[in-house]
């Protein structure tokens, strides 16, 4: 934006005028005033709520966290522009020029700086060869990195040498041109330097290795020797060819700096090699992994398989690192720690260097604020390319080229494309290039003609979009890639909003304050610059597409307020921080050239050197550590263990005979037919074993809104995959924001469980079959864990306040089942670990006492990764257990760890970590309970007809006589106070609810529930009298 100089002194302020402080009081209070109405919404979810998430689950009004954001980021900067313009046309006189409004870049074209003089020139060449040196330092010391090295001895040689050789060089070549010493520096360093950053980075790729416990040292030489060949010559016949034509050898020397040098010296610094794989959950870790060998079988996207983020994150990126390093999940991790991560920290930093003007000083803390950002942020690979479609943005703004917006057309739809979030970055995109044609169209121009790059961008939209979908047609895709957004779109505020503050850090929540703040500051200062009618620029138009680009990505944050989600939406700020970094520098630096360095002032009381001096002061060091650490990052380590598919990885990632087994009940019961995973669990079900998805849902989580479910129903009709896998303790995303896959799925749920039965459990994960096939069903192999084969529907499916807000109406003819009188008792929830040292495994048996009375029995055996790396004794991965139980009203609890050579009471521990141990066979039990609760109620037996099949049915309505229920938490279960209940539904009340209607036939507990045991237990509320059973609709 180019501006007057706001140090230019105005006229006296008009008598009367208030001062700055009275001006901002004004405008907060008014904003403040307008802003709290949010406050008078009605707080609460309205039912009806057709899709099954976290928000109906626990009644939690998601409307009211998306109205304050929206009111902060949208409504708050237009008040302050409105409020304080009015300000100023009521207290301002005509002629008002004072500068205290903002004014933070410097006039002149893009690619140019102001002149430099001796001193100036001492400095940036002394900085350019520092740099420089640094490259060769860190690329030398690669080459025999170790891991968690540093910068060696012969790097530092070499960094010293190379410099001493420049200097040199450069003195050589001033004397025979008789060129100033600095200049001629500048070029001869530019010029080699660009030279050798392609060897530098094909160092790095050649010395990449893991070491391995006791094997040595696996070599992963990524990038083939005649690429650094191929761009070194391509470099010099540039070179060349600029020579000839009576180029400028030092303009091409500081280029080569510029887009070469320090690229390769960023690349360096943020670069890793990955270690061994930790832990395996098999969906959100795994499904670029499954998409990208999907892809590698000849299944066509959208019509084959569909994705939550998009063919690249979830299929592409992977296929790089299949081609690079090796077909496993850690060859995936692999090709995003040393290509796309490092790709995408390069595009933020040609941004801020694109938009410093050519400013050297300018560009350099954006590399500083890359590399101490990189060791904070885990970059999603989804955005390696937004910061580049921003810069040619900017360029097709500043040039009015129509190859440029052509350029930005083409790039902002492959990004569309491959990852469907850009949207957001499209609607930036246009709306800036719109606004720039507006606001700069020359009076008299026709419609056209002024807005000829928005005409341009839509032209050329339309026509991409008429050849790709032609092109989908050809592979009878267009109507699944146009469904995929159909289907998809919907619903993704009520399946997965979480509350602002239980699920995200401190330090990720005041993060996303900050860069929301700079979002709304954007908005203000360019709202007030354009209602100013202030000159403008590509720097003004750049900076509205990424504010608004995370303005509107800052939604998906408080859609899922969590640390991944937040962080993800940091990201998309970071475009805007980087453009505003240099925005601020290069003013600093058009300052310092000019001499009047302590003069401007970025705010009205703070002083631009302060901000760049705090910056520099905190960056700096973390830039300088991460360099001093880059060599030993290209060097990882690793255990002995290696399992195709998933590469390096822990002994407790994965199990000896876990896939083995698996794989063995998979032949046996589908051979090598599809499979149905309802489990969540792709990475396993489909990567590692081997397996087609039956259609294209490879993992369930994409159909939750009602339409989609419908859909997968209607292909599962059509696919009839003898196997389906329900759910999964050890794997995958069965449970998610305490919603079971069979309640948030609840029609695709009641459709599986309608056509398939459970025949086996093997390490965690519930297999079915289709019904026609159960009777004829081969025995299962000896398998090295014993399968469970009995009590499979033994569950627990919890509705949470869900079924309150579904709309479920009744079918058929329907069954009423009388309810009858109530006894106290007590519902106990309890959880924890217990590890047997003499059998190297979980308890096998955990009473339930009340009183001296065992009314229960339980066994340890649910995953426990974590505690086994706690405490260090690997077969506790599998000790631990939880339990939801009717107990006795009166008598004391005590929960008794019983193993092979003793027990042991459990209590809950004071701490919240739990401490090493040792392993001593033949000692009693070790464990504790993580939480102990009990709940008063009533127990009322439900009086079912004989010869009744429960399964029939599919909804139970609940009722109190036609009076309101109240809160209350109601229970199905067929069990009691003298024993454990094994099928367990449970579902909560809306105060004013006069029927609770539950969709019991989504749930796996009803298909094996016991009609003479069962009971209905009841917490608070009017007495349910009643429950009515039928069909749903």
């Amino acid at each position: 934006m180019s501006t007057p100089d706001p140090d230019v002194k105005g006229h006296e302020p008009v008598k009367g005028r208030p001062g700055a402080a009275v001006r901002v009081l004004v405008v907060l209070l008014v904003c403040v005033a307008g802003v709290v109405g949010w406050r008078a919404v009605a707080e609460g979810l309205a039912p009806p709520v057709e899709i099954v998430g976290y928000p109906s689950f626990a009644g939690f009004d998601f409307h009211r966290q998306f109205l304050v954001y929206r009111l902060v980021v949208w409504v708050l900067p237009l008040c302050l522009v409105l409020v304080v313009a009015l300000l100023r046309r009521r207290f301002s006189s005509p002629s008002d020029t004072s500068g205290d409004h903002l004014d933070p870049w410097p006039t002149g074209p893009v690619g140019s700086a102001a002149p430099v003089g001796a001193r100036e020139g001492r400095v940036t060449t002394a900085a350019q060869v520092v740099l420089s040196s640094a490259l060769v330092a860190l690329a030398v010391s690669t080459v025999s990195a170790s891991p968690g090295g540093h910068v060696d001895l012969g790097g530092s040689l070499a960094a010293v040498a190379y410099a001493g050789s420049v200097v040199a060089l450069g003195a050589l070549v001033a004397r025979r041109a008789a060129q100033d010493l600095p200049a001629a520096v500048a070029t001869v360093n530019g010029l080699v330097s660009g030279l050798l950053a392609p060897v530098a980075v094909w160092l790095f790729a050649h010395g990449s290795a893991v070491e391995v416990d006791r094997a040595g040292r696996d070599h992963w030489r990524w990038l083939p020797w005649w690429c650094p060949l191929v761009v070194v010559g391509l470099l010099c016949l540039h070179l060349a060819r600029t020579h000839r034509r009576g180029g400028s050898l030092a303009r091409l020397g500081s280029r080569a700096a510029t887009t070469l040098v320090v690229p390769a010296v960023l690349f360096l610094l943020v670069a890793r090699m990955p270690g061994q794989v930790v832990r395996i959950e098999g969906f959100d870790d795994m499904q670029g992994v499954t998409g990208a060998d999907l892809l590698g079988h000849g299944f066509f996207p959208w019509r084959d398989f569909i994705f939550i983020h998009g063919v690249f994150e979830d299929a592409l990126r992977s296929v790089v690192g299949f081609h690079l390093f090796e077909h496993s999940l850690w060859g995936s991790q692999a090709a995003s720690g040393v290509v796309w991560i490092p790709l995408g920290w390069i595009g933020l930093y040609a941004l801020g260097a694109w938009s410093a003007r050519g400013r050297a000083f300018a560009a350099v803390p954006a590399l500083v604020l890359a590399v101490t950002a990189a060791q904070h942020l885990a970059f999603p690979d989804r955005w390696l390319g937004a910061a580049y479609v921003f810069v040619i943005l900017g360029q097709a703004i500043r040039t009015r080229s129509p190859a440029w917006t052509v350029a930005l057309t083409f790039g902002l739809f492959v990004e569309a494309v491959l990852v469907p979030e850009a949207v957001y970055q499209v609607v930036a995109c246009a709306v800036a290039l719109l606004a720039a044609d507006v606001v700069q169209r020359t009076p008299g121009d026709s419609v056209v003609s002024g807005l000829r790059r928005t005409v341009t961008f839509g032209v050329t939209g339309a026509a991409l979009s008429a050849v790709w979908l032609l092109y989908l047609a050809t592979q009878h895709a267009a109507s699944d890639f146009v469904g995929y957004y159909r289907l998809f779109g919907p619903g993704h505020a009520e399946s997965g909003t979480l509350p602002v503050g239980p699920y995200v850090s401190t330090a990720w929540y005041l993060t996303f304050c900050a860069t929301t703040a700079l979002v709304v500051v954007t908005f203000a200062v360019l709202g007030r610059a354009l209602l100013e009618r202030r000159p403008t620029d590509e720097i003004t138009w750049l900076l509205l597409a990424t504010a608004l680009f995370a303005g509107l990505y800052g939604e998906k944050a408080v859609g899922r307020f969590d640390d991944p989600h937040v962080q993800q939406s940091v990201t998309a700020a970071l475009p805007l921080v980087f453009v505003w970094l240099a925005v601020g520098f290069g003013r600093l630096e058009s300052r310092w050239r000019s001499g009047t360095l302590a003069g401007p002032r970025l705010t009205s009381s703070l002083p631009l050197p302060t901000l760049a001096t705090a910056f520099l002061l905190v960056a700096v060091p973390v830039t300088a550590s991460a360099a001093w650490d880059a060599p030993g990052r290209a060097v990882a380590t690793a255990s002995g263990l290696r399992t195709p598919g998933i590469g390096y990885h822990a002994a407790q990632a994965m199990a000896p005979d876990t896939l083995s087994d698996l794989g063995a009940v998979v032949r046996s019961l589908g051979g090598d037919g599809p499979v149905f995973d309802f489990s969540n669990s792709p990475g396993i079900v489909h990567f590692l074993l081997h397996t087609a998805p039956a259609t294209r849902y490879f993992h369930v989580s994409m159909a939750i809104a009602p339409d989609a479910q419908r859909d997968l129903v209607r292909r599962l009709e059509v696919a009839r995959p003898r196997v389906v896998v329900f759910d999964s303790d050890l794997f995958g995303l069965a449970t998610w924001d305490g919603v079971s896959n069979q309640v948030r799925h609840y029609l695709v749920s009641d459709f599986v469980l309608s056509g398939w039965t459970p025949v086996v459990r093997s390490h965690g994960m519930l297999f079915l079959l289709r019904n026609d096939l159960v009777r004829s069903r081969p025995a299962l192999p000896a398998l090295a864990e014993p399968p469970e084969t009995t009590d499979l529907d033994r569950s627990t499916c919890d509705w949470g306040l869900a079924a309150a807000y579904l709309p479920s109406a009744g079918s058929g003819t329907p069954v009423t089942l009388g309810v009858g009188r109530p006894s106290s008792v007590r519902r106990l929830v309890v959880s924890g670990w217990a590890y047997d040292p003499t059998t190297d495994a979980g308890v096998r048996t955990i009473v339930v006492r009340v009183g001296g009375t065992t009314v229960a029995t339980l066994a340890a055996h649910e995953p426990r990764p974590r505690l086994a790396a706690t405490i260090g004794i690997a077969g506790a991965a599998q000790a631990g257990f939880d339990a939801d139980v009717v107990i006795p009203a009166a008598g004391d609890v005590q929960v008794v760890a019983i193993g092979a050579s003793g027990s042991t009471p459990l209590a809950v521990a004071d701490g919240e970590d739990d401490a090493p141990a040792t392993r001593r066979p033949g000692s009693a039990p070790l464990g504790r309970l993580d939480s102990l609760q009990t709940s008063t109620g009533t127990l009322s037996p439900v009086e079912v007809p004989a010869g009744l099949r429960l399964s029939d049915y599919h909804l139970a309505t609940l009722s109190s006589g036609g009076h309101a229920m109240g809160a209350s938490t109601l229970t199905l279960v067929d069990g009691g106070p003298a024993g454990s209940a094994g099928h367990v539904i449970r579902a909560r009340t809306l105060p004013d609810l006069r029927a609770l209607r539950v969709r019991v036939g989504s749930c796996l507990a009803w298909r094996g529930v016991e009609a003479d045991r069962l009971n209905l237990l009841q917490e608070g509320g009017s007495p349910v009298d009643r429950i009515v059973l039928s069909g749903v609709s």
